[in-house]
């Protein structure tokens, strides 16, 4: 008990963040479970620490989050569960009833006895955000078929695109456009691309090399190797690292979707990006 309290103490300033925000120790034990995360399963802390976490969440024991989580216990580097590709780690409803979509950023957090790691979840809530992305990818379809009604079909994106980037600039979540062949150049980069890696979005759109000569000289090969299955299945995902501008690499994971005319013909790689 004197342990659980210690860690709740640890922790507390993070009961005043608008993430869920949950810790684990290597035995799936939970040793913190934030207001957040209250509110959002309607699960009191009284409730859920001290007890492990796959008691409330089965799914937690699935060997797809396990034996990704096994290095953080080791103190190993962040691992991320995108909502693209898990939706939610913990599954909660907006008040409407509708579910919450999740992107999970796991981080080491050594313990307080220096020898071991607790495993810090920060869950944020992108469920606006993914809708709002398919609505925009949504009106680009239609922009394409209706030719007849372009112009105001190109207005109304360009009002979507500015919704969009208003959200993406609270958001660590980066919306990109790209060629289709060649060095994959950006044709259009979210304004928040800065606070993510330092370079101004001019640096993506006018040097069309940038985002490959950037990728990590070790992560190229496969990164280049596996684009293939953009155009064979219609979306893929990956993770590598990238320069950011004070010299370090930071690592990315990287969704991709291919958008194609009437004649599935591509046109236009869409994705986002995030550290």
């Amino acid at each position: 008990m004197h342990k659980t309290r210690e860690v709740e103490t640890s922790f507390s300033v993070l009961d005043e963040v608008p993430v869920g925000v949950l810790v684990l120790q290597a035995d799936y034990v939970v040793r913190f479970w934030n207001r957040c995360l209250e509110g959002w399963t309607g699960m009191p802390r009284s409730r859920v620490v001290g007890t492990p976490i796959s008691t409330h969440f089965p799914h937690l024991n699935d060997e797809k989050y396990t034996s990704r989580l096994r290095s953080i216990f080791s103190g190993g580097p962040p691992v991320i569960f995108s909502a693209q590709l898990h939706r939610s780690i913990i599954p909660a409803s907006m008040p409407g009833g509708q579910p919450r979509i999740q992107h999970t950023t796991v981080t080491a957090v050594p313990a307080a006895d220096g020898a071991s790691f607790y495993a810090l979840f920060s869950i944020q809530d992108v469920t606006d955000l993914t809708h709002l992305v398919h609505d925009y990818r949504t009106m680009r379809d239609q922009a394409l078929e209706e030719v007849a009604v372009r112009k105001q079909a190109e207005e109304d994106l360009l009002a979507a695109q500015a919704r969009l980037q208003h959200l993406v600039a609270s958001s660590p979540t980066v919306i990109y456009s790209s060629e289709v062949s060649g060095d994959y150049a950006a044709t259009f980069i979210s304004e928040n691309v800065t606070a993510q890696l330092g370079y101004e979005p001019r640096a993506f759109v006018e040097d069309p090399g940038f985002w490959a000569d950037h990728i990590h000289p070790e992560d190229a090969p496969r990164v280049f190797d596996e684009l293939p299955r953009l155009f064979e299945q219609g979306h893929h995902a990956h993770e590598y690292r990238f320069l950011h501008s004070d010299g370090a690499y930071r690592w990315m994971h990287d969704n991709l979707r291919l958008i194609q005319d009437e004649h599935g013909n591509p046109l236009e790689i869409v994705g986002s990006w995030i550290d």
